[in-house]
């Protein structure tokens, strides 16, 4: 992905299809379309199924059919449209029982209007058009936009296609590249194939000088204080100097809601441009391992083309060396993206210290992944898709976001996850 491509993307009005309140009706529709928007295909796509819908009851389907030609036959074109509904419906009920306090949940879920998911894409286009001014009525409608929109997504994500594109699903080019490059790694850069091991971590508090509870010191030896952790996906490589060396290796593609959480951080227009969708995280045991490790995947694929590259050593606040905006204080690695060949296709790779990658999940602190994510579903996914005027829980208060700090770092802390 070029510089350039990328801040093209870039838009202020990057939703206009999730706006909280909007008439639906010609002249919306043509204010909507002089935005370049993340959702101008969107809006096409939305203005032509409404038409077709008044028209002719199945024009609809027709269109979508057009619109996603590269849905299979036997999975039927109807029954694929209404399982993507399903799925968005599903996508936003399970990020509000995951990461919101039973308490503010209650109050989501009392301001809700669609409880089911529509069955059929001509039952969504039905509900989408208020049939009055009244609350309910525009919350209605704001429901089925909602729905509507992830549904488009989640199609485009699992097929591919989208008013004329001439390309299959490039997920399932991404799960088939991630067994690829399983293979490929274990044939030419792995020499122990990754299994379990027990570790022994130190996050002791002493004298109150480590309260975020970070990792301090790891072992393979039983150590008094020092708490049994058991690894997945920990193997060995070999340097150019034939050295063995243990490191964990965890390879994983993006889930259709964290590539849609992933657009909605960047304004990135389309699915595919989404760039570390496929990834690889290494571990290794010493700073000088990492470096080591780091030479030999270069050496090993020569041709692995770094688009950006740069170590990431804060461990102060006041650093100015973010991986991306969201990233935690005191969160380090190096993050590499390219492609080791030319059926691979591009992945993003970070190399950390063991340390480090225990307070991904272990550590109080800014760095730890739950912390992370709930970051930017406070700031950007809660905000759109639940908007405080329909849905009463504002945001941006300090409560609401220590409620749900404290209630991932109980449910989630010590979940290690692939």
């Amino acid at each position: 992905m070029t510089k350039t491509r990328r801040r093209l993307a870039r838009d202020p009005m990057a939703h206009p299809l999730l706006a909280s309140r909007i008439d639906m009706d010609e002249g919306a529709l043509q204010q909507l379309r002089k935005h370049r928007t993340f959702d101008y295909t969107n809006i096409r796509l939305f203005e032509s199924l409404i038409r077709e819908r008044q028209a002719h009851p199945e024009g609809a389907l027709r269109l979508m059919q057009g619109a996603f030609p590269f849905i299979p036959p036997e999975e039927n074109a109807e029954r694929a449209i209404g399982g993507a509904i399903g799925e968005a419906h599903t996508m936003l009920a399970q990020q509000i029982e995951q990461w919101i306090p039973e308490e503010h949940a209650k109050t989501i879920r009392r301001n809700t209007v669609i409880h089911e998911p529509p069955g059929s894409l001509n039952e969504l286009l039905a509900i989408m058009m208020p049939k009055s001014d009244r609350e309910e009525q525009r919350r209605l409608s704001f429901e089925a936009r909602r729905l509507h929109h992830l549904a488009m997504l989640i199609l485009r994500i699992r097929y591919g296609g989208y008013l004329g594109a001439s390309t299959p699903s490039f997920y399932k080019r991404s799960l088939d590249a991630y067994s690829y490059v399983q293979d490929l790694f274990q044939k030419q850069l792995i020499t122990q194939l990754p299994n379990e091991r027990t570790i022994f971590a130190n996050f002791t508090n002493v004298e109150g000088k480590n309260p975020e509870g970070r990792c301090l010191d790891v072992s393979f030896t039983p150590k008094a204080g020092w708490q049994s952790i058991t690894l997945p996906d920990v193997g060995q490589f070999q340097d150019t100097c034939k050295r063995a060396i243990d490191c964990l290796i965890q390879y994983r593609v993006k889930t259709p809601f964290s590539i849609i959480l992933h657009m909605l951080r960047d304004n990135i227009s389309f699915p595919e441009w989404v760039e570390d969708i496929r990834g690889i995280r290494i571990a290794c045991w010493s700073h000088d391992d990492r470096i080591t490790c780091y030479e030999t995947l270069a050496k090993t694929f020569p041709r692995f083309g770094f688009w950006t590259a740069g170590w990431n050593d804060r461990y102060t606040k006041t650093s100015q060396r973010a991986l991306n905006r969201f990233s935690g204080s005191y969160f380090r690695a190096m993050k590499l993206y390219g492609e080791f060949d030319d059926q691979s296709g591009p992945w993003e790779v970070q190399i950390m210290h063991i340390r480090d990658y225990l307070n991904l999940w272990y550590s109080r602190g800014e760095e730890n992944w739950f912390r992370y994510r709930l970051r930017q579903l406070l700031r950007l996914f809660f905000p759109v898709y639940f908007p405080t005027q329909y849905y009463q829980v504002p945001w941006s208060s300090d409560r609401i976001r220590g409620d749900c700090r404290r209630l991932i770092l109980t449910k989630k802390r010590g979940t290690i996850v692939s």
